[in-house]
């Protein structure tokens, strides 16, 4: 069988094309899919990637939250040298966080302070900051009642954890 010397040079430029082509089209690997959201716990939809000074849309606020919430951790056995943590929310769903070091009644610095949009739906409460935040966007589930009902003495805002148990205690409200 005899081969014209055009085709026997046009032969080996051919396969070259045709593997060139072939590497080119190979697919690449397809990226993995999101995991899905288990459905026990509501998620609060995303802040908007730049914060706005008004909200497109305000969840209700449960009234029950409307007024400021506290706690104080002593540090040494005088309690004088104290953190304080404060939440104080509004019924139009803005609220303010700050964060204190207080080694007495009169000397208190501030540590930390944000302020931001609260909602509540579905049992959990939300926080979306607008200012500087050392901890960002966060949510619990929680509970506002009195520790026993038949003394209405101190009202508690339960933050919980996803499972349910007490994370933490604020008192006051109102």
């Amino acid at each position: 069988m005899k081969t014209s010397r055009a085709a026997r040079r046009i032969a080996p430029l051919a396969l070259s094309l045709i593997l060139v082509l072939s590497a080119c089209s190979v697919s690449p690997t397809p990226a993995p899919l999101p995991q899905p959201v288990p459905d026990s716990q509501p998620v609060p939809p995303p802040p908007e990637p730049e914060p706005s000074p008004h909200p497109t849309a305000i969840e209700s606020l449960d009234p029950a939250l409307v007024g400021e919430w506290g706690v104080d951790d002593w540090l040494d056995s005088t309690g004088s040298h104290t953190l304080s943590e404060t939440y104080r929310f509004t019924a139009d769903g803005l609220y303010e966080y700050t964060f204190a070091e207080c080694r007495s009644s009169t000397d208190c610095v501030i540590r930390s302070r944000e302020q931001g949009y609260v909602q509540t739906a579905g049992g959990v409460l939300a926080l979306y900051p607008q200012t500087t935040s050392d901890v960002g966007q966060r949510a619990w589930p929680y509970q506002v009642g009195y520790l026993d009902p038949e003394v209405p003495i101190s009202l508690e805002l339960h933050l919980l954890s996803p499972d349910g148990t007490l994370q933490q205690i604020f008192y006051g409200g109102g």
